[in-house]
């Protein structure tokens, strides 16, 4: 799959084609039993030619027990990754990272250009997405105290104009566009949307958190927060529930 100059050629194969004039293609299979994993293989491209090139010799059931052997054999093999491709993936981020600045610096509106700031650490990132969601938060609360006082406000320009408010009075409150204004979408649709991305977002920080103290032992910092995401979500798996 990776080649001597650590080029990675692995691709991946259908078993059963996914069109219909595709190899070994199963017109009683599903769309998602096409793109399900017991109907793919991770093979190099040569290979990968060979066996659509020649379904007769390599059938449906030829493929899955190769598949199926291979996984046996390998299942019990700890997986390491070659530092040579850890040093080829960086080298990509450096380039790539001077290539970010050099389309930022070249903005053709750079007063209202979007900052993307390069080779910022996960937890900084993360940090930052959490207070543009409070920032999100603060906007929705906004709206729904500006829809509170709406009703008087009305009455008070009616009253400057020297309209005789008491028509608008009288009117049911059920039957008042302007009492209770969007009081479902601030109350349940706005809340179940903001609570929902709040708890993605733990969930991505806590995987993030995961994988990153592998690599970063002693982070007091990263524990520390790794282990409050995952009382926070302890508390939301028991309790939270949307609003109905």
């Amino acid at each position: 799959m990776v080649e001597d100059d650590n080029l990675y050629v692995g691709e991946i194969c259908h078993i059963e084609a996914a069109e219909p004039r595709g190899p070994r293609y199963n017109p009683d299979s599903t769309e998602d039993e096409r793109r399900s994993y017991n109907n793919l293989m991770l093979l190099c491209h040569a290979h990968h030619r060979r066996i659509d090139s020649d379904a007769k010799t390599y059938t449906v059931t030829c493929l899955r027990s190769v598949k199926t052997d291979h996984e046996e054999l390998v299942s019990d093999i700890a997986f390491q990754v070659d530092s040579a491709i850890i040093s080829q993936v960086e080298r990509e981020m450096d380039s790539y990272w001077v290539t970010l600045i050099t389309l930022q610096r070249g903005h053709p509106i750079p007063k209202f250009a979007i900052e993307v700031k390069p080779k910022r650490s996960g937890i900084d990132v993360f940090e930052e997405l959490r207070a543009r969601t409070r920032d999100i938060e603060d906007l929705l609360e906004h709206y729904r105290r500006s829809d509170e006082l709406v009703l008087d406000e009305l009455k008070d320009l009616l009253k400057r104009l020297d309209y005789d408010v008491a028509a608008l009075e009288s009117v049911p409150y059920y039957e008042n566009p302007f009492v209770n204004r969007n009081w479902e979408l601030h109350n349940i649709g706005s809340r179940n949307r903001l609570l929902h991305l709040q708890t993605l977002q733990r969930y991505a920080e806590l995987l993030y958190l995961v994988e990153y103290e592998k690599h970063h032992a002693g982070d007091t910092t990263a524990t520390k927060r790794r282990k409050a995401i995952m009382n926070e979500l302890s508390s939301i798996a028991a309790s939270a529930a949307y609003a109905d």
